[in-house]
């Protein structure tokens, strides 16, 4: 059951990163027959190209554990709702052939997201 699930997923991945290695490669050359070494350079490290303007450096994030914290106590409180309606049969769920689990939660860990997000916003407004 989860081969069938698995194998496209690792495929897909394959010929993504295939056709990524192909387009970095190409652009690199094209870059090198410009001139243009410095920036070959930054790619191939992965990094964005400093431009010529002066842009504002984005601030670290600080509150990263925040964010996991929060994701994490809302997975699990979307595991007890799930057991919870499962126990009271209020919902007949088919525990193998069921979305409805998958759908609560990641409605809870989408819900953990949102709180750290309008947490974060809340205090950069702050100060």
């Amino acid at each position: 059951m989860m081969q069938n699930v698995f194998v496209p997923l690792i495929i897909f991945y394959a010929l993504y990163q295939g056709l990524r290695v192909i387009t970095d490669f190409f652009l690199k050359r094209m870059l090198i027959k410009r001139n243009h070494f410095d920036r070959a350079e930054v790619l191939s490290q992965g990094l964005a190209l400093p431009s010529n303007t002066e842009t504002p450096t984005p601030e670290p994030n600080r509150y990263p554990s925040l964010k996991w914290g929060l994701v994490a106590f809302m997975a699990g409180a979307g595991f007890v709702l799930i057991d919870i309606l499962k126990v009271q049969t209020v919902l007949r769920m088919d525990e193998y052939n069921s979305v409805l689990p998958i759908g609560i939660e990641l409605m809870f860990i989408s819900a953990g997201f949102l709180i750290y997000f309008f947490i974060t916003t809340f205090k950069k407004k702050d100060s």
